[in-house]
C-alpha cells in the first residue's frame, strides 16, 4: 500500500513515466477531512503536519510513522 498526501498525482506520473500502475493508495488527506471534520480542505504534506503538530517542520525531516499513528483509530 502506498500512503502520502495528494497521491493520486504521484500515482497518475508513475503510471505515465513507467506504465506501472498503483492500485492500493491512501490518501492521508482524505483521511484527514473524515478524521478532523469541518469543510473539507486539500492537504499539502507540510501544512498537514503543522497542523497535527503545532510545530512547522521541513518537509525532509518529516517521520512518516508520525502522521499514520496521529490518525490510527
Amino acid at each position: 500500500m502506498q500512503i502520502g498526501v495528494g497521491i493520486g498525482n504521484d500515482c497518475v506520473k508513475v503510471f505515465k513515466d513507467y506504465n506501472i500502475s498503483v492500485k492500493a493508495v491512501e490518501d492521508l488527506s482524505c483521511l484527514a477531512n473524515r478524521k478532523l471534520g469541518g469543510e473539507p480542505r486539500v492537504w499539502g504534506l507540510q501544512s498537514l503536519t503543522e497542523l497535527l503538530v503545532c510545530k512547522e517542520w521541513l518537509v525532509d525531516s518529516i517521520d512518516f510513522s508520525l502522521l499514520l499513528e496521529l490518525f490510527s483509530f
